[in-house]
């Protein structure tokens, strides 16, 4: 097979030896139709994702061989195998939407998700998502409730009644059809089953935040596989208040969030939907970093390679560093709740580089880094700071395309921000049971003229 008069070859050597056509010129493709497929699978399962989908279009077998389970499978098994670390980004709890396109700021100069990937892991950057044609409304703000497996669970920031998924780097959205509970304030979050970069499933949860905490917790959560929302109430015997400023922590399909004053609740949407696990923190942690008075904002609880951590700046808003010290801590056992403490330094011991030296540091963990254990990233005004365990070192990294990361001008874009991290091959969203299709939002009609 030639691509411009260029041999593409199956050898060894950079990138096994293929030659990547220019995926804006597909155009110029010449096709031998007699070409085998095993060979075309060979070729097209050695290219980036991003041109195996423009190449869709160059015929109806191509678009077949790229679309069949087979393809897919040996697509992502080879992707594992790849020493290349999948790119990642974060996504903002809270959105803008300006025409057909969901913006983290009001900024004209942010570009697409599908068009730029935060290559440099080391300092992490913000996009863009898609917004549905005709969905919800053209001028608007959003929430963000999940991401899993690179998809989105998103809708409207102000009455929240209809719910959409979106796979950000392919653009297909779904409506899931409206839910009957309605909760004042409300976190929750995506969790999804995948069979060799396959979506079979996925559950969307929604659970009610009581901000002076409540003994009965509702669940609202949908079932792909119905296309139904189901409610669900736990009953405890204590009064529980989870941090209403921290996202749920995804690990196994199952859901965790931080509380007050009674550690870690486990929510597993798709074994026991109608329970809870209590999971106690360790027992040498600053138990005022969750209290009522800082809803876990100088905390965090993370999945990182397939276990618990949770981070902490003891001694919050203490001068003249703005904390006393930092403290790591690793579930080293999930069923037995055994917490082991790996890292602690005090702010004295850190070194700060020339942005944040001197300065009264009002930090709020992120995440971990998605693939070096021994990074974590923080919000600080409008930029990010990363912290190594290894070098003691807080480091400030400034926003890409060197725009403030603000949502609006109002608040810091980092705040309850999601990590996504892009799969090795983008979910298709199969069609649910009952197909909802949203009414047009009231005034779209005089928005289109």
């Amino acid at each position: 097979m030639k691509i411009d008069g260029d041999e593409v070859g199956l050898g060894g050597g950079e990138g096994d030896g293929v030659e990547v056509v220019d995926t804006k010129s597909v155009s110029r493709v010449k096709l031998d139709l007699n070409i085998p497929e095993w060979l075309l699978v060979e070729v097209l399962v050695r290219l980036p994702v991003k041109q195996v989908f423009s190449l869709k279009l160059v015929c109806k077998q191509w678009r077949s061989v790229i679309s069949d389970p087979f393809f897919i499978r040996m697509y992502v098994l080879r992707a594992s195998m790849s020493r290349e670390l999948p790119p990642w980004t974060y996504i903002s709890y809270t959105l803008h939407v300006d025409g057909y396109y969901i913006r983290h700021s009001e900024h004209p100069s942010y570009e697409l998700l599908l068009d730029v990937y935060s290559r440099d892991f080391k300092c992490p950057s913000f996009y863009v998502l898609p917004c549905p044609h005709g969905h919800y409304g053209y001028t608007s703000r959003y929430t963000v409730l999940g991401v899993s497996n690179g998809l989105v669970l998103y809708g409207p920031l102000v009455c929240c009644l209809n719910y959409g998924i979106c796979n950000p780097i392919t653009r297909q959205w779904m409506a899931l059809p409206p839910h009957s509970c309605l909760f004042n304030t409300v976190r929750g979050g995506l969790v999804t089953k995948v069979d060799n970069g396959v979506l079979t499933s996925y559950r969307a949860v929604r659970i009610e935040i009581i901000l002076k905490g409540s003994s009965r917790i509702r669940f609202e959560v949908f079932f792909s596989e119905i296309g139904e929302w189901k409610s669900f109430t736990v009953v405890t015997e204590q009064v529980i208040r989870i941090n209403s400023r921290r996202m749920a922590t995804i690990l196994d399909g199952i859901l965790h969030w931080v509380t007050g004053k009674h550690g870690i609740i486990a929510y597993d949407p798709y074994e026991k939907p109608d329970s809870l696990r209590f999971i106690a923190l360790p027992g040498d942690i600053d138990r005022r970093c969750n209290n009522a008075k800082h809803h876990g904002i100088p905390s965090l609880c993370d999945a990182h390679q397939g276990r618990l951590r949770y981070f902490e700046m003891s001694g919050f808003c203490k001068r003249p560093y703005g904390f006393s010290s930092i403290g790591i801590w690793i579930l080293n056992d999930y069923s037995s709740g055994e917490w082991c403490l790996q890292h602690r330094v005090r702010a004295a011991d850190i070194l700060y580089d020339d942005v944040l030296s001197g300065q009264y540091l009002f930090l709020q963990p992120m995440s971990f880094h998605p693939f070096d254990s021994d990074i974590l990233y923080l919000g600080y005004e409008n930029i990010i700071v990363s912290y190594n365990i290894n070098s003691r070192k807080l480091k400030a990294h400034g926003g890409e395309l060197g725009i403030e990361l603000t949502i609006g001008g109002e608040q810091p874009c980092w705040l309850l921000a999601f990590l996504f991290v892009i799969p090795p091959w983008p979910l298709y969203l199969p069609p649910l049971p009952h197909p909802f299709i949203p009414p047009p939002p009231p005034g779209a009609v005089e928005a289109l003229l």
